[in-house]
């Protein structure tokens, strides 16, 4: 026969609570993972130090379950109140924060009112909850576990957390309806069942336990779970949200990607200190470079000297105002050809709304404007043909006016000698013929 081992029963309490303290300081410990990714986000560094305070409220109420002394009873109940100022304060924010829609002046009338409540809890003899703890008695929950119960003289000035209780209920429950109206409804739940649920089951439990109305432990840190049940779902909604959005940011950096390698422009990114931070394989094809040759490098470097100080300029001028809608420049290619590159640039910005560079894409314009000279040339050449063609007609047109009375006068004249020379001579004939000589001589002129 082997000798029987006798081992100590398995206290509930304890581990119901001890396993609420840690559920609270994974919620804290999480939120404190979110708050170093996004420190701009006080939601997160709040909800932090509400739920390490919701884990240290769970140890103290265990403690309270076993405390051996009224002495440290009173003790943990000062110290309590502290915990439940950091759970609840911070809380307030939180949710001010994160739905936008609390009153602002309602936070800041519960902050006050727990603040006074935190200067009475430690200038009282006691503490705000008790003025004097008189006695310890031992109390029994239904499966039989002992725990430890107090009788005292209440200070009247519970009443003010008491009030401050119902404020941050209505606050929750009115930044949830008001965030419910605007649309965000999985927000609104969250608060509204989460937030609402700690203070309705907490508020409400704490202050009946304080007036010795029903024996059981402190549940504050129960009550937090809802907030913990609030918060993670909360972190399984925005991780799916996550999820999708970075498929979705997935697909469209894959469209926009096949878009730069297949598109027949060359699209340059530039950085705000000058900088190329990206070509597209068009620009490499067009430049004889690949991009590690170009990455890191001025952006002068694709213009030729006497260009590079108005390139540095413009870039300077796009970082104050923003840049030239479009611009056009000479590109320095490596097999020594240069072509000609019409660009568009837009400016790029960070989301704190910081100039970052500028995307520019450029169509070269070699070919045309090559076809355009030779267009101008051929012109040219044409309205010369054109003008020498109307010369000839002019000349022709002159000649023929001029053949024609110059051969009349030529035959009055032969006329005039033959009848010079016969001795029929008329004058008045003569006069005749010398008048149409006159008259042809004009007419030549």
């Amino acid at each position: 026969l082997r000798p029987a081992i006798e081992c100590p029963a398995m206290s509930i309490l304890t581990i119901a609570w001890s396993m609420c303290s840690a559920a609270s300081l994974v919620l804290g410990l999480m939120q404190v993972f979110l708050w170093f990714n996004e420190r701009r986000s006080l939601v997160y560094l709040l909800t932090a130090l509400a739920s390490f305070s919701a884990a240290a409220s769970a140890m103290l109420e265990l403690s309270l379950m076993h405390a051996e002394s009224a002495a440290a009873y009173g003790e943990l109940v000062r110290w309590q109140n502290l915990v439940v100022f950091l759970i609840l304060v911070p809380l307030v924010w939180a949710v001010y924060l994160h739905l936008g829609t609390g009153r602002r002046w309602l936070a800041w009338l519960i902050t006050g009112l727990w603040s006074i409540s935190l200067v009475i809890n430690f200038a009282s003899p006691g503490s705000l909850v008790y003025l004097e703890v008189r006695e310890l008695e031992k109390l029994t929950t239904f499966w039989g576990e002992t725990f430890v119960g107090v009788s005292g003289v209440r200070n009247p000035w519970v009443i003010v957390p008491d009030i401050t209780s119902f404020l941050i209920l209505f606050f929750f429950v009115d930044a949830a309806i008001r965030s419910w109206r605007q649309g965000r409804r999985r927000h609104a739940l969250a608060v509204g069942i989460g937030a609402g649920g700690f203070i309705l089951i907490g508020g409400i439990h704490a202050p009946l336990v304080d007036a010795g109305i029903i024996a059981t432990p402190y549940m504050v840190s129960f009550a937090f779970l809802t907030m913990v049940l609030a918060m993670s779902y909360e972190l399984v909604a925005a991780a799916v949200h996550a999820s999708r959005y970075a498929r979705e940011i997935e697909a469209g950096h894959r469209r926009w990607q096949t878009f730069l390698n297949k598109v027949p422009l060359a699209v340059i990114g530039i950085t705000r200190t000058g900088l190329i931070s990206y070509v597209n394989p068009f620009f490499e094809r067009l430049s004889g470079y690949r991009s590690h040759e170009l990455v890191g490098q001025p952006a002068t470097r694709l213009v030729s000297e006497a260009d590079a100080a108005e390139l540095e300029n413009r870039l300077r001028v796009a970082a104050e105002t923003g840049p030239r809608p479009h611009s056009q420049w000479t590109l320095l290619c490596r097999p020594g050809e240069r072509r000609q590159l019409l660009f568009s640039s837009v400016r790029q910005e960070s989301p704190e709304g910081t100039y970052e560079g500028l995307l520019t894409i450029g169509v070269d314009i070699t070919d045309r404007l090559r076809a355009e000279r030779e267009l101008s040339a051929t012109r040219r050449e044409m309205e010369r043909l054109m003008r020498a063609n109307m010369l000839g007609e002019l000349a022709s047109a002159l000649a023929q006016e001029l053949n024609q009375p110059v051969a009349a006068i030529l035959s009055n004249a032969q006329a005039a000698q033959r009848l010079l020379g016969s001795e029929a001579l008329h004058p008045q004939d003569l006069a005749e013929i010398l008048e149409d000589i006159v008259r042809d001589d004009r007419r030549a002129g």
